[in-house]
């Protein structure tokens, strides 16, 4: 396994342990016995379905991704922005991304995943990067790419993304496992090695989940890896 980042303190511990697949045995069957008559719970008398945005100058399209956070707002992600609802008004959240005579604001596109961290700062995880929102300032801003990092963070694909216990950002992606370390922007990647079998076994990586012991789980294109983040 390589980490990919070039002026990168992370990590500072090294994986004891990366990607023990999991075989499931094909002749393996799990019996379930149910009883002979399931009744189902009634509906309510009333559903009432409400299209939000609908007559409403936001070209939100499809959504993926949903948020409430610490101070009560809905972020609603979209293949075509990022909104902000506060109950009342839906309001366009807008990128601040640099330029050589300043500043420009872009909406943001595909979004994939929202994550608020400990420190409430907002992830906005989308198919071209990852972006971060101060709710001080109000400003989301795009992570820029590492100078000589072999990866870029502005072209991968990311989905669900999560804080680890010693406070980096683990960002799964379609182009490896990232790691950002919040305070610096800086990241490593975490690439499938052929010399190595105790390591990550695919690049494509979709889902991430920390238990309470600990173990990180990951879903990846080689199926079901658990991972030693000790």
């Amino acid at each position: 396994m390589r980490y990919l980042s070039q002026g990168s303190t992370y990590p500072k511990k090294l994986l004891k342990q990366l990607a023990q697949p999991l075989a499931l045995s094909a002749s393996l069957f799990i019996a379930v016995t149910l009883p002979t008559s399931v009744i189902a719970e009634p509906l309510p008398e009333r559903i009432n379905f409400q299209h939000l945005l609908e007559n409403k100058d936001i070209a939100l399209g499809e959504v993926q991704a949903f948020l409430q956070d610490s101070q009560g707002f809905m972020w609603i992600g979209g293949g075509g922005g990022l909104v902000r609802y506060d109950g009342y008004e839906f309001k366009f959240i807008l990128q601040t991304v640099p330029t050589k005579s300043g500043v420009e604001k872009k909406p943001v596109k595909m979004v994939n995943h929202i994550y608020e961290d400990k420190e409430n700062i907002l992830w906005i995880a989308t198919r071209t990067g990852v972006l971060r929102y101060d709710p001080k300032t109000e400003l989301l801003t795009p992570i820029p790419d590492n100078p000589g990092a072999q990866g870029a963070i502005s072209t991968s694909n990311f989905g669900m993304s999560m804080e680890l216990p010693s406070g980096e950002l683990l960002l799964p992606s379609t182009k490896g496992l990232y790691v950002l370390d919040r305070k610096t922007n800086h990241y490593s990647i975490i690439m499938p090695d052929n010399l190595k079998k105790d390591w990550l076994h695919d690049k494509i990586v979709k889902a991430s989940y920390l238990d309470n012991t600990g173990t990180l789980w990951l879903g990846t294109g080689a199926g079901l890896e658990k991972v030693d983040w000790s």
